[in-house]
């Protein structure tokens, strides 16, 4: 066993050149943040203008969206649901295209946009 103290790094101090650089590249990534603040808060700001104008029937553009919206989902069978293949199949289902009613990846094993497809 050694009685040695263990190494102690001394710090080194950083040259006027790095610190200069550091500080440009604090200042850039500072406008650059208020740059995409800015278009965010832009962007936001014309689409909250533009949900809440009228429309040619006088009501808001935001609520007609959503009753539509609301309609669509109430409307459809979008509500089918298929645990597992063997019961798509056995209401006659199978094969389900991406976009059907019943659709969902994990039914998909190969990801070809065809669930519960029949195999040779």
């Amino acid at each position: 066993m050694s009685l040695r103290k263990p190494f102690r790094a001394i710090p080194i101090r950083e040259g006027r050149t790095h610190r200069h650089k550091r500080a440009v590249a604090n200042r850039r990534s500072f406008w650059s943040r208020l740059a995409k603040l800015g278009l965010a808060a832009a962007v936001l700001g014309s689409a909250i203008g533009y949900l809440t104008s009228l429309d040619e029937t006088g009501t808001t553009r935001g609520s007609a969206i959503l009753s539509k919206l609301n309609t669509e989902r109430s409307s459809g069978s979008d509500n089918v649901y298929f645990r597992y293949c063997d019961e798509a199949r056995a209401a006659g289902k199978a094969p389900i295209y991406r976009g059907e009613p019943g659709y969902r990846p994990a039914l998909d094993a190969d990801n070809d946009g065809i669930a519960c497809e029949p195999y040779p």
